[in-house]
């Protein structure tokens, strides 16, 4: 995968944030070093493809579908958020941090029990500890 992408949606009541799909993202270097790590490791090998390879030659054009599909769909309320994937533990730090902001902006709350679901907890909960 070259690269990643995180969408989060503006701070609407109700929504999380949902995860876009891989992109074009990262560099031809950091491709060619995971190829190569696919190829020089056997426990990676099952990895590898030869298409993926083939396809490198089309990568400045993967790089303007991918930029006009970004600029053409985020919006607002719903932008996209592009994070390098060349070192995993970037990705996932800068995806925690899209995430995290997209919850402090919706501020998330557990639901309130329905009613009759509310009184039957009550009643339960009065059967559960009275066995203690």
């Amino acid at each position: 995968m070259a690269g990643q992408t995180a969408r989060t949606p503006g701070p609407r009541p109700g929504r999380t944030p949902d995860l876009g799909v891989p992109g074009p993202g990262g560099s031809t270097d950091g491709q060619a070093k995971r190829f190569l790590k696919r190829i020089d490791h056997p426990e990676k090998n099952w990895k590898f493809s030869p298409s993926d390879v083939r396809e490198r030659r089309y990568w400045d054009d993967y790089q303007r579908a991918f930029e006009a599909m970004l600029s053409h769909t985020s919006t607002k309320q719903a932008p996209w958020h592009v994070v390098p994937a060349d070192h995993k533990w970037f990705s996932r730090l800068a995806t925690a941090a899209v995430l995290v902001t997209a919850l402090d902006a919706i501020n998330p709350r557990y639901p309130a029990p329905d009613p009759a679901v509310a009184d039957q907890m009550a009643q339960v909960r009065a059967e559960l500890a009275a066995e203690l």
